[in-house]
């Protein structure tokens, strides 16, 4: 196997090159992370180098043919692309686990014993057997970023890109997968694509590269932040609980029950971080908040409102929320539509809703941005024009699931000033997250989630693993 690229020069349509006169060669072996901010090109890259997308000039050679002299079906089982959004890799034609695994497998026309095996062993590999013949739509976001990766694993290719692979995954199972990794086939060749270098890098990563100015480069340390104003947010009040919790029980349809009789209180003005392992509650918690799942047992209140009993513009009012795939929620045309939406809901003048949703935008400093239509920014501006929509009213309870996932220094920076800011002024905000730094810089308190329950306590000293 041999991968060179030559000359490459690459766009988004109608937009001016991202990457010009890219020059690469991969061989056998090859453990080579890309890095680069959100925006420089890496997905774009990567799909280039996987044969998905067509350069606008140069060359992509495989074995010294181009690519496009490759049929398909010959490109699927030499290489395999894994993205930043895995809910839409699944083939939509598998209803379990194993039947996703072996979908590939299943396509190169192997004998059944094979695709047995191999999918037997990519299961294990990632820790899915016990999940073999769970629906493929009711996994975590951190399990079906690991049945994708098997299903890729599965198809044993020549050359695997992974565009941030341990995104959705929890600390155990980053290092185990990185062990993982770093045991396969030596004549197998792996690229990663991040917007830095990770600590699960380490001892797995041979050589690095970093999009800058339109090329591939050696890295270089990333510039200090800037400095962050003090956002458009208003004041709220700090009696009572913000969040309580009564004997709440909650679980899915033929599953272990995820929480059994939970009571508790999270504070207004404070940050906590709701930490556990894939499948644990993370997200399901976040859904029985905004009232879009109904416990088996308890009650709940939110910011004075029974989620499930409220009226869902009067709750809407008093708390935000960004879900994992906060883009696919996009319903406005222009990014400054989409931000005051939630204004709009509220009766609030069509002209005065813009206005105010510029005012978040220019402080995210993203006011360029504002005709654009959201689909068309990367995941990283996508990511922060879900975060502007969801603060633009001014919630008493701020909830985001994995925001930070993705954004590079910069967008980070901005995130982090702001969620200080806001439970500076009252407001309480939930993070769920696997990234154990950025939950320590932020959290005042932790939520551990797992084995049926949950644990508030102050963030102090080092968190447990998440």
């Amino acid at each position: 196997m041999s991968l060179l690229v030559r000359d490459l020069t690459l766009s988004h349509p109608g937009q001016p090159p991202i990457l010009r006169g890219a020059a690469l060669d991969l061989r056998p072996g090859d453990r080579l992370a890309i890095l680069g901010g959100n925006g420089a090109g890496k997905t774009t890259l990567g799909r280039a180098l996987a044969g998905l997308i067509a350069p606008m000039q140069g060359q992509i050679l495989w074995n010294d043919r181009a690519w496009y002299e490759h049929r398909r079906a010959e490109r699927a089982g030499m290489v395999q692309f894994v993205g930043q959004q895995p809910w839409l890799q699944l083939s939509g034609r598998a209803f379990t686990v194993r039947e996703e695994i072996a979908f590939g497998p299943e396509n190169l026309c192997l004998p059944r014993s094979e695709i047995a095996r191999r999918t037997d062993e990519a299961m294990e590999l990632l820790g899915l057997t016990h999940l073999a013949r769970r629906n493929c739509r009711h996994l975590s976001g951190g399990e079906t970023q690991r049945l994708v990766l098997a299903g890729a694993l599965a198809m044993h290719p020549q050359l695997l890109v992974l565009d941030e692979p341990m995104i959705d995954l929890d600390l155990q199972t980053r290092e185990t997968l990185a062990g993982h990794l770093n045991n396969l086939p030596w004549q197998m060749a792996v690229v990663f694509l991040d917007v830095a270098a990770q600590p699960w890098m380490r001892g797995l990563v041979r050589d690095q590269l970093e999009i800058r100015d339109g090329g591939l480069q050696p890295p270089q340390p990333d510039p200090a932040p800037p400095e962050i104003p003090v956002p458009p947010v208003p004041d709220h009040d700090l009696d009572g609980p913000a969040i309580r919790l009564n004997g709440l029980s909650f679980g899915y349809k033929d599953a272990p029950p995820l929480f059994r009789d939970v009571t508790l209180d999270i504070p207004k003005g404070s940050v906590t971080a709701v930490l556990g392992p894939n499948g644990a509650g993370k997200s399901s918690l976040l859904r029985l908040l905004s009232g879009l799942e109904r416990p088996t047992a308890g009650r709940i209140d939110i910011a004075g409102y029974d989620p499930v009993r409220a009226n869902p513009k009067a709750l809407a009012a008093h708390i935000g929320v960004t879900f994992q795939a906060s883009d696919r929620h996009f319903v406005q045309a222009r990014v400054v539509d989409e931000v005051a939406l939630a204004l709009r809901y509220q009766g609030i003048a069509a002209a005065k809703a813009r206005f105010r949703a510029g005012q978040v935008l220019a402080w995210m400093g993203m006011a360029d941005l504002a005709k654009a239509h959201p689909l068309d920014l990367h995941a990283g501006a996508r990511r922060m024009v879900a975060l502007a929509g969801a603060v633009a009213h001014g919630p008493d309870v701020l909830m985001l699931d994995e925001s930070q996932r993705g954004l590079d220094a910069a967008h980070l920076a901005r995130l982090e000033a702001l969620i200080g800011f806001l439970a500076a002024r009252g407001a309480a905000v939930l993070i769920v997250t696997h990234d154990q730094d950025f939950a320590t810089r932020v959290a005042s308190h932790r939520l551990m989630l797992g084995d049926g329950g949950m644990q508030l306590a102050p963030a102090t000293g080092v968190l447990p693993p998440a």
